[in-house]
């Protein structure tokens, strides 16, 4: 999976542009509030998510601007795929492959990436949300149906909160509660189930990443934390009279947490800076190896301003990581030899994407990012070369913490609208892409379009506009969804 081309008007600060990013590595670079993060934020809007950053809609159009329109033109599934996303009036309107689509839900799936920035770093010390949030957003995009679970789940425990704040003024209301208890198992018993499936693919990769970054010293163990034991059903009968007094439900996954430990012992609570950082960098890159699993392609890695919270040695194993697959790093300065001679260079400045050579003095023999690096920084003896348990070409490295909302207790992900996913907004159902790509942005004129900002050394794509590249790339599952 890979994006070949982003064009953006009316989109936060971002000039109107044409931006064709290399294949590898992307280095994107430029001084603070310029716009490197958004121009990452623009793509990522492609998987059907919410902002990474918790932007509300309507905040991601430009200032004194109707709207901001949005064009990606992607390599997916055996073909070139294009999508399109008009942001007015806090609302999405997305078409795929020049077909109109009912809502996000419908790009669910079809262009899948992970974005790691420095908010993912207070995934072991933050609060039980966060933890939710990262495993149901992930659980998204390697299985699109639980998003339509999630959302079910949601809607009756919204229904549930509200019988219950009724039933301490109108207490004849009472005996309804069974049908919505009945209902909340159901629904909430999938959670549960898919959530443990999840953690039993993700846990062992985040384990080997953890023991790679680490020189195998410690051990990283997740576990899944139920709030309501073997029973939902008797848990809720149990706290039935609490939740009628504060109105609202007390236990359900959507109280659950993620256990993280390290070397035996509660990483929240005891793990240093370094520790929770080398957590958090284990859990994104096992992230991405589930959804490569799921998806049966490389998903696209965004690195947000990442390598300035990160040592030498962790920033080593994270480039080496994403070797085969297409990454933008962004950062005010990056690392000129950690990045190899192969990654394409862009500058920011006030909007405008410009492509960057490097400096005279920065100039590296071609190879992968971080080869010049790794002589200093080998794995001890009996330590892989990659990631434990994947080959080379495999090795890798992303909603973001959706936005929370105090649903119940401050602490629960906000509760979305019908069919949405926590960092996305899907719906009830999943479109299959269907042919038929327009040429230009939506609204854009072939004149009125700006030149392409290309790597450095990059061709033009030969063949026709929208004729697909011969790499073979394995198609999505039709269950993927986010």
């Amino acid at each position: 999976m890979k994006v070949l081309e982003l064009r953006a008007s009316g989109f936060r600060n971002l000039e109107t542009l044409r931006f064709s990013p290399c294949g590898g590595l992307n280095a994107v670079t430029g001084e603070n509030a310029q716009g490197k993060t958004n121009l990452l934020e623009a793509m990522w809007l492609f998987t059907g998510g919410r902002s990474f950053r918790g932007a509300r809609d309507q905040e991601l159009v430009r200032a004194g601007a109707q709207e901001a329109r949005l064009s990606l033109t992607f390599f997916s599934g055996g073909r070139e795929q294009r999508a399109e996303l008009t942001l007015r009036g806090g609302a999405r309107q997305a078409v795929l492959n020049g077909v109109p689509k009912r809502g996000m839900a419908e790009l669910i799936g079809r262009f899948c990436a992970v974005v790691f920035s420095p908010e993912h770093l207070s995934l072991v010390k933050g609060g039980p949300a966060e933890r939710r949030a990262f495993l149901d957003s992930a659980l998204c995009q390697a299985k699109p149906s639980y998003a339509i679970a999630y959302a079910r789940y949601r809607r009756t425990l919204n229904q549930r909160n509200a019988l219950l704040k009724d039933i301490a003024r109108h207490p004849e209301l009472e005996d309804t509660l069974p049908i919505w208890d009945d209902r909340l198992c159901r629904s909430g018993a999938v959670l549960i189930r898919e959530r443990h499936a999840y953690l039993e693919r993700f846990a062992p990769r985040a384990s080997a990443h953890y023991a790679g970054i680490a020189h195998g010293r410690e051990e990283l163990r997740l576990t899944y934390e139920p709030s309501c034991g073997g029973d939902m059903a008797e848990s809720l009968r149990r706290a039935l009279r609490e939740d009628i007094r504060f109105g609202h439900t007390s236990v359900g996954p959507h109280r659950d947490d993620i256990g993280i430990e390290i070397g035996g012992m509660a990483a929240r609570l005891y793990a240093s800076q370094g520790q929770q950082r080398s957590a958090v960098l284990a859990m994104k890159l096992a992230e991405a190896a589930v959804l490569a699993e799921a998806c049966g392609e490389e998903p696209v890695v965004f690195l947000d301003d990442v390598l300035s919270e990160l040592d030498g040695s962790r920033q080593l194993y994270l480039l080496s990581s994403l070797s085969g697959r297409q990454s933008f790093l962004t950062g005010c300065e990056l690392p000129p030899r950690a990045l190899g001679g192969t990654a394409a260079r862009f500058l920011v400045r006030g909007g405008a994407v410009s492509p960057a050579e490097a400096a005279p003095d920065e100039a590296e023999p071609a190879g992968a990012p971080g080869e010049a690096l790794k002589e200093a920084a080998a794995p001890e003896a009996n330590e892989p070369a990659t990631a434990p348990g994947e080959p080379p070409e495999a090795a890798e490295l992303p909603g973001q913490a959706p936005d929370e909302a105090p649903a119940e207790t401050g602490e629960a992900p906000q509760s979305p609208a019908d069919g949405e996913a926590p960092g996305g907004t899907p719906e009830e159902s999943a479109a299959a892409p269907e042919a038929g790509e327009a040429e230009t942005a939506p609204g854009e004129s072939p004149e009125a379009a700006e030149a392409p900002v290309r790597a450095p050394d990059e061709a033009e794509p030969a063949g026709a506009p929208g004729e697909a590249p011969e790499p073979p790339a394995p198609g999505i599952p039709e269950i993927c969804e986010i």
